[in-house]
């Protein structure tokens, strides 16, 4: 599995790469990651991710948590069909990408 990373874009913007999975997400969720500041908006753009598996929708349910935590608004685009259908089968996707 390939690392993956996240890119600062802009301001409260930044893009996710790679392989969002069991092998990559401990060292993704422990380095550079979004900053979500009260009153904040933040967008991060997903269609750079490549593959991924139930760590990779562990990873974006708790930057949903700790955004909503912050008061900080949340949205997640260009998520690839793979992810979108993981978060629908598993009962996630209103929380993961809607943030019900």
């Amino acid at each position: 599995m390939s690392a993956a990373a996240v890119e600062q874009t802009a301001a409260g913007a930044y893009a996710v790469r790679g392989e969002l999975g069991f092998a990559t997400v401990a060292a993704l969720a422990a380095g550079a990651r979004p900053e979500f500041t009260p009153g904040g908006a933040v967008e991060i753009q997903l269609d750079g991710v490549t593959r991924t598996d139930s760590a990779g929708l562990a990873l974006l349910m708790e930057w949903r948590r700790r955004a909503e935590s912050a008061g900080c608004r949340l949205r997640f685009t260009g998520a690839p069909n793979a992810l979108a259908s993981l978060a629908a089968v598993s009962g996630v996707a209103a929380f993961v990408f809607d943030g019900a």
